[in-house]
């Protein structure tokens, strides 16, 4: 899902490479949940922790997930990287934008699409991809205000910050809205200095938690790949799709030679000066660019969307169905492949978008993993 419109309140941004001045976001005060900062091995083996566990605290693994989706995935994804993993051009890098505050959705009501940015964070960690998250302001004067204030007071930026996720904050492109943008920027991001060498860039919503490990191994690299293939009937949904940087600047048509100034001006390259239209504008608009694709015929790659009931736990389903959909799950009986998140809000203390999204995170994350989210999430809605 993405959101359409919003207003922006605080970015932060912590433990990244070295930055540009226009994108450069103040270092702030970590929240006391944060655990001390360590150094992960890239050499674990499948299931072990990658980062040492917190002081005091064993990681307790016996609740998670032992089905086949779950082999291989990682561990200890609430513990800060070290600065130097960001800049390998091989680690994967899962990329979406957000705006702050309350935003229109496609249902038609309003979320705060930040808020379940950190339970994301956590999810592509856990597959080995590192997220970058685009905080989009309502404008160039809010931007600055934004850079220069920090996120003291935004829970979801603060727990971000604490995990050494890459953010970067933007006023929005010239001619779009702030909602526009953040749907646009997750695909012209390779345009900019922070994703130029990537090898694997993979676009996705704020709203969605990857499960399956099999499913997303199973895209080729060094093409595009278009993931859940077929779930629309004339377009690529925009939460999976995957290509080195290079290609992506390819297939947008965005200057090749140097990378752009900013994220702004990375959206005006890809999709030109014009405001966009409505809320699946960016999902035509790249469609098109991928099918105009001159080797999407012999080089892309599709990864079907999932045949069987209850691949996706989705919070458009009711609440019996949607619990009926995670023992299904979690007995290793309907293979999940992503949860399509309950909206959290501020009030909404041990609310029924909360108890729902236990049901999914328990089963994802070791103790100390779990832990500090659930008291992320308690924090964000009960505001403690």
């Amino acid at each position: 899902m993405r959101p359409t419109d919003a207003t922006a309140q605080e970015g932060t941004r912590r433990n990244t490479p070295a930055e540009s001045p226009r994108d450069r976001l103040p270092k702030t005060s970590l929240p006391s949940a944060t655990p001390s900062p360590s150094v992960p091995s890239q050499s674990a083996a499948p299931g072990q922790s990658t980062a040492a566990p917190t002081p005091g605290r064993t990681p307790d693994r016996s609740a998670m997930l032992n089905c086949p989706e779950a082999a291989g995935i990682k561990t200890g994804v609430m513990r800060p990287l070290d600065v130097q993993e960001l800049r390998r051009s091989s680690v994967p890098r899962a990329v979406w934008g957000i705006t702050l505050g309350e935003a229109s959705h496609g249902g038609g009501g309003k979320s705060r699409y930040d808020l379940s940015s950190p339970l994301a964070a956590a999810a592509w960690r856990r597959l080995g991809y590192e997220p970058l998250v685009i905080v989009v302001a309502d404008n160039e004067k809010h931007a600055d205000q934004l850079r220069a204030s920090g996120s003291s007071d935004v829970h979801s930026l603060q727990e971000l910050s604490a995990m050494s996720v890459e953010v970067h904050v933007t006023a929005p492109a010239p001619g779009k809205s702030p909602g526009q943008t953040g749907q646009l920027v997750r695909m012209a991001a390779v345009g900019t200095e922070w994703l130029w060498n990537s090898d694997t860039v993979i676009t996705t919503d704020a709203d969605m938690i990857p499960l399956s490990m099999p499913f997303f191994q199973a895209g080729k690299r060094g093409t595009m790949t278009v993931f859940n293939h077929g779930i629309l009937s004339n377009q690529f949904a925009m939460c999976y799709l995957q290509s080195p940087a290079r290609l992506w600047r390819d297939i947008l048509r965005m200057p090749g030679d140097k990378p752009q100034q900013s994220f702004a001006s990375a959206v005006n390259a890809a999709f030109g000066a014009t405001g966009a239209g409505g809320w699946a504008t960016d999902q035509q608009t790249v469609t098109d660019l991928i099918n105009k694709w001159p080797e999407w015929s012999a080089q892309g790659h599709t990864v079907p969307v999932a045949s069987w009931s209850g691949w996706r736990l989705d919070r458009g389903r009711s609440f019996r169905d949607f619990f009926d959909d995670v023992r299904r799950w979690e007995q290793c009986k309907a293979p999940g492949v992503d949860f399509h998140m309950q909206y959290l809000r501020p009030g909404d203390c041990e609310g029924d978008a909360s108890k729902a999204i236990d049901a999914v995170i328990s089963r994802l994350f070791d103790s100390v993993d779990l832990g500090l989210l659930r008291d992320y999430v308690r924090r964000a809605t009960c505001g403690e």
